[in-house]
C-alpha cells in the first residue's frame, strides 16, 4: 500500500512539474524600448484579423544556391554561411495589407514576398543590434482594403505592441494612415504610387518600392498606343478616391508636358468595388473611344469591367496603365474577354537571371504565375532587415539614414533610392523605382510581354 501511495505522489509530482515547466517556457518574453521581442521559435506569425486572431506558418529555404563549401546565394546574389546558432530575441515587423477584399491579390503576394526575406535573414543570422541577435519575424493584420479598418489597425499594433516598424500597401491606405505614423515616429515601408502626397519631408521615416511616378505608364505607353495601334481618343474611367484624384492630376498634366498625341474624350470615376458599370459604360460607348484605360483599378474591378464592357459590344483596346492587372483574375471573372487587355507588370521575359530564380521559386511554392508584388516587398523588406543591423540601432531615424543610401545589383537589375533630385517635389531618398514593361492578357490567365518603354520624365 504505502508503494502505490508513493507512486501516485511521484506521479503527480511529475505532472506537475512539466506543468509548470510548459508553462514558464510558454510566456517567457524579453522586452524593447523600440520593437516587441520574445523567445525564438521555429514559425512565423501571421494575423489575419484586428481581433488579435492568429495562426501559425513554417517558411521553407529561400535561397537559391548551396556550393561545396557550405556557403549560400541570397535571390539578390547576397553570398554568407547559413547561421545554425540560437537567436537571443525576435523583432517583429507588423504588416497591415488587404488579405481580402476586391484588392487580396495584392495583399497576399505583398505577404509572400515578406515571409521570404524573412526566412532568408534568418537563415543569415537575423539582426544584430549591439550585440544582441534578434530573429526576424512578420505579423499580418487584414485592413481589408478599408480605410478605417487599416487606420485603426495601425494604432492597435503601435499602441499595444509599440510597434516602430510597420508596412502598408496601396496608395488610398498609406495616405489615410501617413499622418498618424510620423506623429508615433514610426518607420513605414509603404507599397504605393502617387507622389508627393504620400512621399517627402512630412514623412521622413516613409519609403515606397515599386512603380515609377504615377504618370509612369500613361506617359510611356501611351505614345506606344497612339503609334502601333493608332489610338487618338482615350475615355479614363479612375476609382473615386484620393488616389484616382492624383492619377488624373498627373495624367492629365503628363499629356500636356509631353506633347503626347492623344485626346482625353472622358474622365469618369466609379466607385470602389463597384458591380455594374452600366451607367458609365453605357456614356463612354457613345463617345466610341479608340482605348478606354480603367486606370488605377484593382484586379477584380478590372475584370468585372472588362467583362461588362465588352459584353455590351467594344471593340477597341482596354488597358490599366498606373497599376497592375492580374492575367489569372481577369481570365476567372471575364474569361475570353479578357483577351488582349494591356497593363503594367511582368510575365513573358524576366528582367534578369536573379528575377528568374525568384520567380521560379515562388512558382513551385504556390502553383501559380508569379504576381508583381512578392519581389518588392522581398527586397524591400530583405534590406530594411540588413539596415537595421548596419545601423545598430532600431532607432527609425538612424536606419532611415542608412536605409536611404542602400544600393544593389537586384532582382530588377542595379536598384537605388531617389526622390531628392533638383526639382523633384519629393526632396527626400524615397523610392525605389523600376520600369515596368506593358502585358498583354492571353488566354488561360496568362500573360505575355508587349513592350518595355523608358519613362519621358527621366
Amino acid at each position: 500500500m504505502r508503494k502505490k501511495v508513493l507512486q501516485l505522489v511521484l506521479g503527480i509530482t511529475l505532472i506537475a512539474v512539466l506543468l509548470v515547466t510548459a508553462v514558464g517556457c510558454g510566456g517567457k518574453t524579453s522586452s524593447s524600448t523600440t520593437t516587441t521581442t520574445q523567445t525564438s521559435t521555429s514559425t512565423s506569425t501571421t494575423t489575419t484579423q484586428t481581433t488579435g486572431t492568429t495562426t501559425t506558418s513554417t517558411t521553407a529555404p529561400t535561397t537559391t544556391t548551396t556550393t561545396a563549401s557550405g556557403t549560400k546565394t541570397a535571390f539578390t546574389g547576397i553570398n554568407y554561411t547559413p547561421y545554425t546558432g540560437k537567436f537571443d530575441r525576435t523583432f517583429t515587423i507588423y504588416s497591415v495589407f488587404p488579405l481580402s477584399g476586391s484588392a487580396a491579390t495584392y495583399g497576399l503576394n505583398a505577404k509572400l514576398g515578406i515571409d521570404i526575406a524573412v526566412s532568408e535573414i534568418n537563415d543569415m543570422g537575423g539582426i544584430v543590434v549591439n550585440g544582441v541577435r534578434y530573429k526576424a519575424a512578420a505579423q499580418y493584420i487584414d485592413g481589408k482594403f478599408d480605410i478605417a479598418t487599416t487606420v485603426a489597425a495601425f494604432q492597435q499594433v503601435v499602441a499595444q505592441s509599440n510597434a516602430k516598424y510597420v508596412s502598408n500597401l496601396g496608395t488610398t491606405l498609406v495616405m489615410a494612415a501617413e499622418d498618424y505614423l510620423a506623429a508615433q515616429n514610426v518607420f513605414c515601408a509603404a507599397n504605393t504610387i502617387g507622389q508627393p502626397k504620400n512621399m517627402g519631408p512630412k514623412w521622413p521615416l516613409q519609403f515606397m518600392w515599386g512603380l515609377d511616378p504615377a504618370d509612369y505608364g500613361p506617359t510611356t505607353y501611351y505614345p506606344y498606343l497612339a503609334s502601333n495601334f493608332g489610338v487618338k481618343t482615350i475615355a479614363l474611367v479612375l476609382p473615386d478616391s484620393d488616389n484616382g484624384r492624383i492619377f488624373q492630376d498627373l495624367i492629365v498634366k503628363g499629356i500636356k508636358n509631353y506633347n503626347i498625341p492623344i485626346t482625353l474624350v472622358s474622365q469618369d470615376f466609379y466607385t470602389a468595388g463597384t458591380q455594374d458599370y452600366s451607367p458609365l459604360i453605357n456614356k463612354i460607348l457613345t463617345l466610341n473611344p479608340d482605348c478606354i484605360d480603367d486606370t488605377g483599378a484593382t484586379p477584380a474591378e478590372l475584370s468585372v469591367f472588362v467583362k461588362q464592357v465588352r459584353e455590351k459590344g467594344y471593340k477597341g483596346l482596354v488597358v490599366d496603365l498606373t497599376s497592375q492587372g492580374d492575367a489569372a483574375t481577369a481570365w476567372n471573372v471575364a474569361g475570353a474577354y479578357s483577351t488582349g487587355v494591356m497593363t503594367i507588370g511582368f510575365s513573358g521575359k524576366d528582367p534578369t537571371a536573379k528575377y528568374t530564380a525568384f520567380r521560379q521559386y515562388v512558382e513551385k511554392q504556390t502553383g501559380q504565375s508569379m504576381f508583381i508584388s512578392p519581389p518588392y516587398s522581398y527586397e524591400e523588406m530583405l534590406y530594411l532587415f540588413r539596415s537595421i543591423t548596419d545601423a545598430n540601432s532600431f532607432d527609425p531615424y538612424k536606419v532611415a539614414s542608412v536605409f536611404e543610401n542602400v544600393s544593389y545589383d537586384g532582382l530588377y537589375g542595379p536598384t537605388a533610392f531617389s526622390g531628392n533630385q533638383p526639382g523633384s517635389p519629393i526632396g527626400l531618398k524615397r523610392i525605389v523605382s523600376v520600369g515596368q514593361p506593358l502585358i498583354k492578357f492571353t488566354t488561360n490567365g496568362n500573360a505575355e510581354w508587349v513592350y518595355r518603354g523608358t519613362y519621358p520624365g527621366k
